[in-house]
């Protein structure tokens, strides 16, 4: 039922998320890794629709504080990381995620989408093959999604 619902965007927001984010933030790649993986998984399913906002401390609610942008961020965050390993899969994750998004959280990830290609661009060799396939296909998957939700 619902309160199911609203128990597991609880268990995500004060148990998961702070496991997520110390992983990102591990100098282990493998562990940037699993962020990641931790993220598709939570997106995919559901566990922290669009709807599911987290309140600041002024009681505002918008969609830069839902669950699910805190998640994104934690692509963005990842997505200029030095391991191209990692940087590829923020797109990979992108691709398998972007059916459970919104308007404006799509558009979110567009943007970290495309400052992530003008980014790898800019590497040596003009970057990694792999960043800019996934990346160019997520782009183009969440531009036609975005064409759909609107």
């Amino acid at each position: 039922g619902d309160s199911g619902n609203v128990s597991s965007q609880e268990w995500v927001k004060t148990v998961v998320m702070p496991h997520i984010q110390a992983c990102r933030d591990s100098p282990n790649s493998k562990q940037r890794l699993l962020s990641l993986k931790m993220v598709e998984i939570i997106l995919a399913n559901g566990l922290c629709h669009s709807g599911c906002k987290i309140t600041t401390i002024d009681n505002s609610a918008s969609s830069e504080n839902t669950l699910v942008r805190q998640h994104l961020k934690i692509l963005s965050a990842l997505s200029s990381d030095n391991t191209a390993n990692v940087r590829l899969n923020v797109g990979r994750v992108s691709c398998n995620v972007i059916g459970t998004l919104g308007v404006q959280d799509l558009k979110f990830m567009i943007d970290i989408l495309e400052e992530q290609a003008q980014k790898e661009k800019s590497r040596p060799f003009g970057g990694d093959r792999d960043v800019h396939f996934y990346g160019k296909k997520a782009r183009k998957l969440a531009q036609e999604h975005l064409k759909t939700v609107n």
